[in-house]
């Protein structure tokens, strides 16, 4: 008889290693030749898009592109508003250990600071610290041996892992396209200052062999309004969307992780049937991508011999990660920003735009502690003649202890913040209060190392040992003793010493207990 090793296999994504770095990313910015010069900055922001990353031997190469949003005051009879939007790419090089060619990065990244110098009115210099993190991610079939066979009396001690099956990853890329009408009793659109995107109400279904994803998108514009003033107007918009992304393997039992990024839009005034730009064409670039994994019950083998040979296990360490948290809260922050001393008063505001930071993430015993601020910029109308449009922009901090049951120190924790709503009231000249409703999504990751059973393989007693121990043997149970390693240690079954000790199935042996083992006869 030989040995024989039933295996199953299963596929695991494991995290080789994350790096984040800060980079600085500088150039300039030449006014088109249809607008007019500068002569004040009133407002510069600006997101950030990842294009592209590529995974070589101890590095990660990322392309990216800044969307630069610029409002300023025109140095022209009029001071009037304008803006310039422009991309910036950039490229870096992030070393990151254990890295190698046909590994999968997930990059996020963003801005954390901008600061500007007018050159002069045509052309303006710009210096933007980028953060930028990367996981490093390895895909990889494993294969685990699950029983052995060949011999009658073998022993095999089984024990139960879960974990998440690896199914397999794909992302879609398309455009969503749709044709925007101004809200009645707003003006036309003469000139399109800025939109902002953002994704909402994400939402996915998974059936066979597909995932489906839904959303919306959160469109707000400002624009100059084709009236005597010249305006300054703002709207938003909203814009449903439906995919479906294929994915061989997953079920309704499946779940996924999923990654949505804005790759890049564009929008245009249209005329309506009137002649008049009261429509907006809007082509926003969408990129989703899908994780599928599914819950395994494997039972895998911790300990086995036979009284007829020697068996030798060989086990591997597999680190295991397992999304173990995905928690979706609220919180409300509420704060009153005061201008500064030499900004003008208020008449009226125009727009506040809000953008949330985080900073710091710790995770307790049933808690996440989040830090952070609310990057918020006021546009607003003042009584100087001098600046009749002015710009307030101030970091609004928040700490936030938020309960999660079954949250653990040791974890990993990938935190999302988003703006849901947000509401202002000017209380005086010189102050707004800016109410705020934060989106937190967090999720838990726990790593976990199994010892798997990888090759087993065997070798032969030796007979003279064998022939010269007794025919009976009386043993003493000690403390941590159980019937599966006595009756390993004295290469006889459980079954027998059962038998030979009135021992009922699910009895359990105590410290001093005498056992009877009688040498099995092969």
């Amino acid at each position: 008889m030989s040995l024989e090793s039933v295996r199953e296999a299963f596929k695991v994504i494991d995290v080789v290693n994350q790096e984040s770095i800060q980079t600085v990313v500088e150039n300039d910015v030449i006014v088109p030749d249809v607008k007019p010069d500068i002569m004040r900055i009133l407002l510069l922001d600006g997101e950030v898009c990842i294009n592209e990353s590529e995974v070589f031997q101890d590095r990660v190469s990322v392309s990216g592109t800044i969307r630069y949003k610029i409002l300023y005051i025109s140095d022209d009879e009029n001071s009037s508003i304008k803006s310039i939007n422009t991309n910036a790419p950039f490229t870096s090089d992030i070393g990151i250990q254990s890295a190698r060619s046909g590994m999968r990065s997930i990059v996020k990244s963003d801005i954390e600071h901008i600061e500007y110098n007018l050159l002069n009115g045509r052309k303006a210099n710009l210096k933007s610290i980028v953060k930028i993190d990367v996981k490093l991610l390895n895909e990889s079939d494993k294969e685990v041996i699950s029983d052995l066979r060949g011999y009658e009396d073998i022993q095999v001690l089984k024990e139960n892992v879960n974990l998440n099956n690896y199914i397999g990853h794909n992302k879609i890329n398309f455009s969503v396209e749709d044709s925007l009408e101004v809200p009645s009793g707003k003006p036309a659109i003469r000139e399109i200052l800025r939109n902002d995107v953002k994704i909402s109400n994400k939402e996915y279904k998974i059936s066979e062999d597909k995932v489906t994803v839904k959303g919306e998108l959160n469109i707000a514009t400002l624009y100059l309004g084709d009236d005597e003033q010249g305006s300054f107007q703002s709207m938003e918009h909203e814009v449903p969307f439906t995919r479906q992304i294929e994915m061989p393997g997953v079920s309704e039992n499946s779940n996924c992780v999923m990654e949505y990024n804005i790759m890049d839009y564009r929008f245009e005034s249209d005329e309506d049937s009137d002649g008049e730009l009261r429509f907006l064409k809007g082509d926003v670039s969408l990129e989703i991508g899908a994780t599928g994994f599914e819950k395994r019950n494997l039972l895998t083998i911790s300990d086995a011999y036979t009284p007829q040979s020697i068996i030798d296990l060989e086990r591997e360490p597999l680190v295991i990660e397992e999304a173990v948290l995905d928690s979706s809260s609220q919180i409300i922050l509420k704060d009153t920003i005061a201008l500064g001393d030499n900004s003008p008063d208020i008449s009226e505001i125009f727009n506040v735009m809000c953008k949330p930071i985080l900073s710091d993430c710790r995770i307790l015993d049933d808690k996440v502690v989040i830090e952070g601020f609310i990057d918020s910029n006021i546009l607003y109308l003042s009584n100087n003649n001098e600046e009749p449009v002015s710009c307030a922009q101030q970091e609004i901090p928040f700490r936030q202890n938020i309960d999660i049951k079954g949250a653990k120190p040791d974890m990993n924790c990938d935190v999302s913040l988003d703006i849901e709503h947000y509401n202002y009231s000017v209380v005086s000249v010189s102050e707004v209060e800016i109410r705020l409703a934060v989106g937190v999504n967090i999720i838990g990751v726990n790593q976990q190392t199994l010892p798997f059973l990888v090759s087993a393989s065997e070798r032969s007693i030796d007979e003279l040992k064998r022939a010269e121990r007794p025919s009976i043997t009386i043993y003493y149970s000690q403390q941590g003793d159980s019937l599966w390693k006595i009756a390993k240690r004295y290469l006889t079954t459980i079954e027998e010493i059962k038998k030979y000790n009135n021992i009922a199935e699910k009895e359990n042996i105590f410290p001093g207990q005498q056992i009877i083992i009688p040498q099995k006869v092969i």
